[in-house]
């Protein structure tokens, strides 16, 4: 396959974070089965990281990676800002990983991008726990401020980069302002 265009990343980025299911769900979107949730975390080490509400851009860095990042200009994104978010940086950019090319396909990589603000943390010891363990977990790391000024998140985003598993547990909160 050829070079990828920033276009081409972006949409394929987004698709790979699917919704992780509880409270109201919204039939438009994809979600997680419950294998693919029990996978996410069965990983040696899974990030936990602040779900922000922009819209996601890429940006090569030359033809075989490009940084991922959340555009957090509000012209930019799909809808107007539900969250208010006032400590973003002044470029308005929230940087989220590093995406190279290998063998023609995209891989996301855990290496290339500085989280600094974004990790609420990373799990080392949940291998085994099942299903209500993850949301008590999900659900506490929810109800945290924002790093970026708002008081409460959008959600958390799950990430297994050795699985190359991704999830969003978006707050019910956000979901019900977006709805109105």
């Amino acid at each position: 396959m050829g070079e990828f265009t920033e276009g081409q990343i972006e949409s394929w980025y987004h698709g790979q974070i699917l919704r992780i299911p509880h409270g109201k769900q919204n039939p438009t979107k994809k979600y997680l089965t419950t294998e693919q949730i029990l996978v996410l975390f069965s990983g040696d080490k899974i990030f936990l990281q602040e779900k922000v509400d922009g819209r996601i851009r890429a940006e090569k860095v030359h033809s075989a990676q490009f940084n991922a990042f959340e555009n957090m200009t509000g012209k930019q994104t799909v809808h107007k800002h539900v969250m208010s978010y006032t400590d973003v940086p002044a470029d308005k950019k929230i940087y989220l990983d590093c995406i190279v090319i290998k063998n023609g396909k995209p891989y996301v990589s855990d290496t290339a991008v500085e989280y600094s603000k974004l990790n609420y943390a990373i799990l080392t010891n949940c291998k085994g726990w099942n299903l209500e363990q993850i949301f008590s977990v999900l659900e506490a790391f929810s109800k945290l401020p924002s790093h970026f000024g708002s008081a409460e998140i959008e959600g958390i985003v799950v990430k297994n980069y050795e699985k190359q598993l991704f999830g969003k547990w978006v707050n019910e909160k956000f979901e019900d302002k977006l709805s109105k």
